[in-house]
């Protein structure tokens, strides 16, 4: 499977009109949220502990701060991917569909409606009412939030899937907790997809990963996401299972995640946070010497959010990124044994036309 997974958020709207710093909004008066802890799914031991980091985005208690965050966003967190949740261009707001109001047709952001301006490859700021201006080859959007045009691909072909032309953002939608707080309501990917064996590529995702919320209050671990009672910490944590990759590589390729991403909705707006963890895996390569992070394989991850809007929170949502297929590029061994072939068949064509004999 490609890496699997992806969060970040740019900017703060109240009304749709007034815009302030990111940093101030989304870090110091809201919310935070921290990984604190990542383990490879098959490795026993060696877990990761981002408290012990020091630098730029690290805490010394609470570990590695989201590497990007974009919001408040007016509205709810709608549309969800329906489709076949892969990460098509236009299933789901966070990719490129614009959003849509719950209930008040009107309850919508400026940003995300009639135009997403943010998570929209295609999405011209020079040509804004034209959003095929390019073939989105190579993306164009200079707006778009978390991923760059390297993180879009063209996915035709998976599943049966017929090319469009066009590079998608390649997010997964992989559920969000429900309205009591108490559980998580999973997503399923694949949806509707089937190999060329015509074996069903559908997935509920629960079946492949562990999404827990909870928070302590005097120490006692409370398993539903209340924000409204006394929560020293909000605790969060994802376990995928050790065979997620080979699972899901016909829908994916090979690969795990390479952005996790966490929206946070409460009253009538929402903030988005991510995690890139292709700088994450940069910073700790650096910080701890002969460390290999390898984004190929599953992690379990563990961390903590505060939070201190004056709204209870009423759902948590998650998203993964998936990122640029890697199966096309010819391993080395394999690579040097087709050189070698190639020489070989140029020697022996040679031979026949030149006879030395």
């Amino acid at each position: 499977m490609k890496y699997f997974i992806q969060l970040q958020v740019i900017f703060l709207f109240f009304a749709g009109s007034f815009t302030a710093s990111a940093d101030y909004i989304c870090h110091e008066d809201l919310s935070t949220i921290y990984l604190n802890s990542m383990q490879q799914v098959n490795e026993p031991f060696g877990a990761i502990d981002l408290t012990d980091v020091s630098g730029t985005g690290y805490d010394s208690e609470l570990g590695r701060e989201s590497t990007e965050c974009a919001g408040f966003f007016d509205g709810n967190d709608q549309k969800t991917p329906k489709l076949h949740n892969i990460g098509e261009w236009g299933d789901g707001f966070f990719n490129g569909e614009i959003q849509q109001a719950k209930v008040n047709p009107n309850n919508t952001d400026v940003l995300l409606n009639p135009k997403n301006t943010l998570f929209d490859p295609l999405y011209d700021p020079l040509n804004p009412n034209d959003p095929f201006a390019f073939d989105g080859t190579e993306g164009f959007n200079s707006d778009l939030v978390f991923i760059d045009a390297d993180g879009v691909q063209d996915i035709g072909g998976v599943g049966g899937i017929e090319s469009d032309g066009q590079n998608d953002p390649g997010w997964v939608f992989l559920g969000k907790t429900n309205d009591d707080g108490d559980d998580f309501d999973y997503a399923h990917t694949g949806i509707g997809l089937f190999d060329e064996n015509e074996e069903s590529l559908e997935w509920d995702i629960e079946d492949l990963i562990t999404i827990d919320f909870g928070c302590s209050a005097n120490h006692d671990l409370i398993t539903e996401v209340d924000i409204n009672s006394e929560c020293d910490e909000y605790q969060w944590s994802i376990s995928p299972i050790g065979s997620i990759s080979e699972d899901l590589e016909d829908l994916f390729g090979k690969g795990f995640f390479d952005h996790l991403a966490f929206v946070f909705k409460a009253g009538n707006e929402f903030i988005v946070y991510d995690f890139d963890f292709t700088i994450i895996e940069m910073e700790l390569e650096a910080f701890y010497e002969g460390l290999d992070v390898d984004l190929t394989v599953p992690y379990n991850l563990s961390g903590t959010f505060n939070w201190q809007g004056q709204q209870g929170i009423s759902h948590i949502s998650l998203y993964a990124h998936d990122p640029v297929l890697v199966d096309n590029e010819i391993p080395e061994p394999k690579s040097a044994m087709l050189m070698l072939f190639a020489l070989a068949l140029l020697l022996l064509r040679f031979k026949s036309k030149y006879d030395f004999n």
